[in-house]
């Protein structure tokens, strides 16, 4: 069975080591053929199959213990028998040497060395009592100090051994925001430490109109402005000992995961509220000519939200790809019910909510309650990439003859914004 599991185990990290070679340093899921699905199911699956992995992990953890129980219990049973064949006794319990049994006396070891010191123990009164050439003296008689018989330390654990406790190898995550916003964004690259790009600034098409023959056309008139993005770097990283490194193989990787995952996290906040003055890049809410609406007098979150896809369609001329909630107007649209009770959005059995109008919901917690964004995501703004994620292990001033280390990971990009008006950021009703 302990082969078994050891061969699903491997099976599930194979998987989730193609998976992670697929995605590439900057974990686009997009790019996952091992898994099917959307980039949000293919996340599902890899939840799932690392709780697969936690599992199988711990059934094998427990497989190994009793593999080792049952050693140690096959090695003491062998050496009993040879300490018994040794001093030529004729058997073990439940063995049978040369035709004869023979049963082991099952007297504790303790009670046969207060015997040899002139002492039996009387298990109905549960005491000892002394005794002289095998005839019990004295009726009910405690005896707590014999002649020539002094007590030591006491053999227990603090004067001994303590028992083991083996370490599992589970790790509990420390509560951190997750990755919300990175994962509706397009993702474009460059060579360059800047990013330009040309915005149709005028666009007059009024005066084209049908002119009988002879007459002089309607002019059109057409003007673009360069528009310049600089590309700015998230860097971050933490000190470890050459000792850490070598003795605990789990150390590195664990390393070369979290400090990665730290430097997106901020990347992800930058998403909705970098400023965009150097070094700080753009985000969303920042970008000047943004559509600011608030609700209406008597609107819900829904026809407020309906209202803000229809003014990216006609004013900002884009198509709304997606929303940004958070979770507690999320969860407060989810528990809406109507006047006679019931559930607007569908029995709690139910899922929660994806979508709403036909757009799917981002949950981001960075944004402030009550505050929403529709948008086109798809066509009108990108996270351009200089740099993906790098990571590196150098040494800083006399850190090298002290056996200590710099792991380094950051990235290098920009959020462009390439039109304002495709985004919409609404003030919910209270």
């Amino acid at each position: 069975m302990l082969k078994k599991k050891l061969e699903e185990l491997e099976k599930v990290r194979t998987t989730l080591r193609k998976v992670f070679d697929q995605a590439g340093d900057d974990q686009d899921f997009a790019k996952v053929t091992e898994l099917s699905g959307t980039v949000e199911e293919k996340l599902a699956e890899v939840r799932k199959l690392n709780g697969v992995m936690a599992k199988l992990g711990k059934e094998i953890d427990d497989y190994r213990v009793a593999d080792q129980a049952r050693e140690a219990l096959e090695k003491a049973e062998k050496a009993e028998e040879e300490r018994v064949l040794k001093a030529g006794r004729p058997s073990l319990p439940g063995k049978t040497i040369e035709g004869k049994d023979f049963k082991l006396d099952q007297t504790p070891f303790g009670h046969r060395i207060m015997k040899a010191a002139g002492l039996e123990y009387d298990p109905e009164r549960e005491m000892f009592k002394q005794i002289a050439g095998g005839v019990r003296q004295g009726e009910g008689c405690k005896v707590v100090k014999l002649a020539g018989f002094n007590l030591k330390t006491l053999f227990q654990r603090s004067a001994g051994w303590d028992p083991e406790v083996l370490r599992t190898g589970r790790l509990v995550d420390y509560a951190v925001r997750p990755i919300q916003v990175l994962d509706i964004l397009p993702l474009e690259r460059t060579t360059s430490d800047g990013i330009k790009y040309m915005d149709e600034t005028t666009r007059d098409e009024s005066n084209i109109i049908e002119k009988a023959e002879g007459n002089q056309y309607g002019e059109a008139e057409f003007a673009l402005t360069e528009r310049a993005v600089t590309i700015e770097k998230i860097p971050a990283y933490v000190p470890v000992t050459d000792e850490q490194l070598a003795d605990v193989a789990q150390a590195e990787s664990y390393l070369n995961n979290r400090l990665p995952e730290a430097v997106r996290r901020r990347l992800d906040y930058q998403a909705l509220h970098g400023t965009g003055v150097t070094p700080l890049m753009l985000g969303v809410i920042n970008k000047t000519g943004i559509q600011e609406t608030a609700a209406a007098d008597g609107d819900a979150t829904a026809d407020h939200i309906a209202r803000a896809i229809k003014d990216v369609s006609v004013t900002g001329r884009a198509i709304a790809s997606a929303i940004i909630m958070h979770p507690t107007d999320y969860l407060n649209e989810r528990l809406r019910k109507t006047k006679d009770g019931a559930y607007v959005w569908g029995n709690p059995s139910m899922p929660g909510i994806t979508s709403m109008w036909g757009l799917p919901i981002a949950q981001a917690d960075s944004l402030a309650a009550g505050k929403a964004i529709v948008g086109d995501f798809r066509q009108y703004c990108a996270f351009v990439e200089r740099e993906g994620m790098v990571v590196k292990m150098g040494w800083v001033n006399d850190d090298f003859i002290k056996g200590r280390n710099a792991i380094v990971a950051y990235l290098r990009g920009a959020f462009v914004w390439y039109r304002a008006a495709a985004f919409n950021y609404i003030t919910l009703p209270a």
